[in-house]
């Protein structure tokens, strides 16, 4: 062998592992993000779509917010998770009647604005 073959050899080999390297590593970010999605979507769909706000659902959704895998979404997805978080907590600061009488009345005020009524 050649010098010029052995560095060919040489070049080839660390060329192959560096390829190799970057293709594992975005397989492996592409695969948290994955699972990031469907681990933390799942999560909050449940919570909030399991019953009526309340703390006991709030604190579950805030133990959802400092899990680890939230660090693999991007950046506006995360800020949408905190920001449904945010409301989350601010509807279950009420009772379930308070939150009807709340919807009913922006209900009415909807109809009121609808209709032109001079109140």
């Amino acid at each position: 062998m050649t010098c010029i073959e052995i560095i060919i050899t040489i070049v080839s080999i660390l060329l192959s592992g560096l390829f190799s390297w970057i293709a594992s590593w975005e397989y492996y970010k592409k695969t948290n993000r994955n699972n990031a999605l469907s681990h933390v979507v799942t999560q909050v769909f449940t919570l909030t779509v399991a019953g009526s706000p309340s703390k006991k659902y709030s604190d579950e959704f805030r133990s959802v917010i400092m899990q680890h895998d939230l660090k693999y979404l991007k950046d506006d997805e995360r800020k949408l998770v905190e920001c449904l978080f945010f409301k989350y907590l601010e509807v279950s600061a009420y009772s379930e009647d308070e939150l009807f009488a709340l919807a009913l009345t922006d209900k009415v005020y909807q109809v009121i604005e609808k209709k032109n009524i001079d109140t």
